[in-house]
């Protein structure tokens, strides 16, 4: 017995003294789950586990809508005051040609 637990003679990894898993394989497990729950987690709009998510995640989803819809708004208002730039510029351009 090693202080991690017991050692997996193919490659030498601390495993599991409970389950026998390697710790990647452990890990690897839990990253996986984690990823599959989380779309029911933000598709319900509240968490299974007790961590007070389910009140936050939607909220979160909120916000980055909404500085999405900021975001495409400011790119429109800029596009036309660079257009009306351009326009300033051209009337300019002549008026400065008159003598």
């Amino acid at each position: 017995m090693t202080l991690g637990g017991l050692m997996d003679q193919s490659m030498g990894r601390p495993t599991s003294i409970l389950t026998g898993e390697t710790c990647m394989q452990s890990r690897a497990t839990s990253r996986a789950s984690h990823r599959h729950a989380l779309p029911h987690v933000i598709a319900r709009g509240r968490a299974e586990d007790k961590s007070g998510l389910g009140s936050v995640i939607p909220k979160l989803l909120q916000l980055l809508g909404d500085e999405y819809k900021l975001q495409r708004g400011v790119k429109k208002n800029v596009d036309s005051l660079s257009k009306e730039l351009k326009h300033i510029h051209a009337f300019l351009s002549k008026v400065s040609d008159v003598p």
